[in-house]
């Protein structure tokens, strides 16, 4: 069903399609295991809100993640989109006594995810990237570089984010448009 989304974008779009396909491979993210690459991509189509793109990405990915991974997912959309709005509201205040600040979010589930802490960050990772939150995506680079995946493998989670982020911009565009 992704391949199919994917076919049925124009010609114009095939670098998007073509970046799109490589970067959840493993030829494109070598470091990266099948089951994190697939949860990335979900999570990023989530964090899209394209009910068209996360929709296919659910039907091809739901033989490879399980269900606590797909929840996982659709965890890390979620919370990333308060997290990410409210440590960007922090970062760009300039106000160092916003740092010392009780936040008072809970984000139980950040703490115990139900799957490897290191892919739940992969995930976080690069929905942080689409949301644009440094202080996030800074957190979360740490915690997977802790978890021992290398810069590498940090970076394949934000292309594969990344090209999520431009098919779903790709199908809005061909929705919305009256030019064909």
């Amino acid at each position: 069903m992704f391949e199919k989304l994917l076919d049925q974008l124009p010609a114009v779009y095939q670098d998007v399609k073509t970046n799109t396909i490589s970067t959840i491979s493993k030829e494109g993210s070598p470091e990266l295991t099948e089951k994190q690459m697939c949860g990335i991509a979900l999570a990023a189509a989530y964090a899209t809100s394209n009910k068209k793109l996360f929709t296919a990405c659910e039907a091809e990915f739901k033989n490879i993640l399980s269900m606590e991974e797909i929840k996982a997912a659709k965890i890390a959309a979620t919370m990333m989109a308060m997290n990410n709005v409210y440590y960007r509201f922090v970062e760009l205040a300039h106000d160092t006594e916003l740092n010392d600040m009780l936040v008072g979010l809970c984000v139980s589930f950040m703490n115990n995810p139900g799957i490897a802490r290191l892919d739940f960050g992969l995930y976080s990772l690069g929905v942080s990237a689409i949301n644009g939150c440094g202080h996030c995506i800074k957190a979360h680079m740490t915690q997977v570089i802790q978890s021992g995946l290398s810069k590498h493998g940090a970076q394949s989670a934000v292309k594969i984010a990344a090209t999520i982020n431009s098919l779903a911009q790709a199908l809005k565009i061909e929705e919305a448009t009256t030019i064909k």
